[in-house]
């Protein structure tokens, strides 16, 4: 059984803002060999990198010639100068704890973020405006107070009070679908909005999950929250004690210390 196709084209990865301690750069490189993914089935490629994403990396990793690109269930006739791109190629980056020639993935233990493969120097990332997220919001606190005499803050501790408001009214009155998906934004903006205030951080489209919330844990990559599961939850089933499993989940995860990224969900 073959491995998969080497790509032939320049490597050129832009971590993503907010999932990356990277920063705002590109790294530039040669594919260079196949590599085992992280996940069961997935792809993965080693990529060489030039001299001046060598100095990028020289603080984070002990060794900066090389990193792993997980696709993980991302196909590499996806990426750029393949087949089959069509754009939004993202891609896992784990940087070489020791330095040798040994190119296992098992030795690529240091997490740098999610990255976009990119086909050209001049292409951009798409990021949704923070302020889109905090508008819903305070649309939350403003219906909240009209319909439902309910004062509502941005924390974490006013979460409980809208968990009252959802798990009261229900799906009643939800005439259709759409109607629902923006009930969700709206409140999901809300819940996210509080995180952030509590414990600091940052939304973030990331290309698998969708919009989460990414909360700080110093060193260690952020924890990706995503507000909207709950809130369709409660919507749901009626069942409040589901707020406080997930705020469980998410201070559990703030607590550990586990170097791999952390979903709460």
């Amino acid at each position: 059984m073959t491995g998969p196709k080497v790509p032939h084209e320049k490597a050129i990865l832009a971590p993503l803002p907010g999932d990356s301690s990277l920063g705002r750069i590109r790294l530039r490189g040669v594919w260079r060999e196949p590599a085992k993914s992280k996940i069961e089935g997935g792809t993965a490629f080693i990529v060489e990198l030039d001299d001046p994403s060598k100095e990028v990396l020289r603080v984070h990793t002990a060794d900066p010639r090389f990193v792993l690109v997980d696709l993980e269930t991302l196909p590499s006739l996806r990426l750029p100068g393949m087949a089959q791109y069509i754009g939004g190629a993202f891609v896992t980056i784990y940087g070489k704890q020791v330095m040798g020639e040994v190119l296992d993935s098992s030795v690529f233990t240091k997490y740098l973020g999610t990255a976009e493969v990119l086909a050209r120097e001049t292409q951009e990332l798409a990021e949704i405006p923070q302020s889109a997220h905090a508008h819903d919001a305070a649309q939350v606190v403003v219906r909240a107070k009209l319909d439902f005499s309910v004062d509502l803050k941005f924390n974490v501790g006013s979460l409980e009070k809208a968990a009252e408001i959802l798990t009261r009214v229900g799906l009643s009155g939800v005439p259709s679908e759409v109607h629902l998906g923006r009930l969700l934004a709206l409140w999901g903006s809300y819940f996210g909005e509080s995180l952030i205030h509590d414990f600091g951080g940052q939304w973030h489209l990331d290309p698998r999950l969708g919009n989460v919330v990414l909360l700080p844990r110093g060193p260690l990559p952020p924890i990706k929250v995503n507000p909207y599961g709950v809130v369709e939850d409660m919507m749901r089933t009626g069942d409040r004690s589901r707020l406080g499993k997930w705020l469980a989940q998410i201070e559990a995860a703030r607590q550990s210390t586990d170097f791999q990224p952390i979903v709460v969900e």
